[in-house]
């Protein structure tokens, strides 16, 4: 795959490049969804970035979707270890919250 794509910007410009922008997101955030879609939309209309997205979760959640649509490279992407994190977390009785229970984890480790 080649990184680097000429863009159309104006005369003046003939050496100008997009640059490769990589982002992560998931469906599991939907309260969030408005967040990403204000970067992307405003990253596609500066122009100058190639979107690229190492995505979490459900690839038919509309976020997905949404990526897609708008010619972001949604990248399918499952972390090894979330599967045991979460169900470590599930299964403490000790956390509060995420933040207690990743601090302990990453103290131990």
């Amino acid at each position: 795959m080649k990184w680097t794509y000429a863009i159309q910007h104006d005369p003046g410009f003939t050496n100008c490049h997009a640059t490769p922008w990589v982002f992560t997101y998931n469906s599991f955030s939907p309260h969030l969804d408005y967040l990403v879609q204000v970067c992307v939309s405003s990253a596609i209309s500066v122009g100058m970035v190639l979107p690229h997205c190492l995505f979490a979760g459900n690839m038919s959640s509309s976020i997905a979707s949404w990526l897609i649509e708008q010619g972001v490279n949604v990248v399918p992407h499952q972390p090894t270890w979330s599967t045991q994190l979460w169900g470590d977390f599930l299964s403490s009785q000790k956390s509060q919250s995420i933040y207690t229970f990743v601090k302990q984890v990453l103290t131990l480790t």
